[in-house]
């Protein structure tokens, strides 16, 4: 596949499965090779399954030749960031302390959404040990290196995404709903990505419904209530 095709959006790709001038097959099967020969220099991905990223790739082309597309990410290959709950791959957030057998079989919430739509999972891709700072670098799996300059920082949380991103390995992957992942991410790389401006509870989507507890609005003296009680803490 020509360089050129790893710059097409993810509409772009949709468009030229639907007109059977690409195939999902097709588009994973380069950018996993794309992933195998440059990724050592970024350390942009801590997990490639390409067995299992082709047979989703390959119900997806399936699906197009029976003119029974699913959603609206059909065949879209997608990077996950390790902080995302896939059923197949285990989510080890960058730390050794996780037992990824205790994560199988389950989904984030932005995950079940992408699988509803027939997305392809490429793989995933690092993050900082649970994904708490703005540079990534793991004990699970080190530094992960600027496309621009391999010896300088990406910034972070997702910054194992945005450095698959640049590198054309990959189209948009999703961003986790704090605003700093994205814009730092971006701005050490010179890109640019989308972020919800207004209230993120109605336009973002939870790593988990569980943990995206947030806090009550403050009063008018600048105090948060509730947020010394057990309740709050949980």
């Amino acid at each position: 596949m020509s360089e050129e095709l790893r710059t097409l959006s993810a509409l772009e790709l949709k468009k030229a499965f639907e007109r059977r001038e690409l195939s999902p097959v097709e588009v994973a099967a380069d950018l996993l090779d794309h992933v195998q020969h440059h990724d050592h220099a970024l350390n942009a991905w801590c997990l490639i399954d390409r067995e299992t990223t082709l047979e989703i790739a390959k119900a997806s082309e399936q699906r197009y030749q029976k003119g029974e597309t699913q959603g609206l990410l059909d065949g879209i290959p997608v990077a996950v960031k390790d902080v995302f709950l896939t059923p197949m791959w285990p989510t080890l957030k960058g730390s050794r302390t996780i037992d990824g057998a205790s994560t199988l079989n389950k989904r984030s919430p932005a995950t079940a959404a992408l699988e509803r739509h027939g997305y392809v999972p490429l793989g995933k891709t690092t993050t900082p040990e649970f994904g708490w700072k703005g540079v990534t670098d793991s004990p699970l799996c080190g530094p992960t290196n600027n496309p621009w300059d391999p010896s300088k920082t990406a910034g972070g949380s997702s910054r194992g995404s945005a450095a698959a991103r640049l590198a054309r390995q990959a189209p948009r992957p999703p961003g986790p709903p704090p605003p700093q992942t994205v814009k730092l991410s971006v701005f050490a790389h010179r890109n640019h990505g989308f972020q919800c401006l207004n209230d993120s509870s109605k336009n973002s989507v939870p790593l988990c419904p569980a943990t995206e507890r947030r806090k009550p609005a403050p009063t008018s003296d600048g105090k948060f209530p509730g947020t010394n009680t057990m309740s709050h803490a949980r």
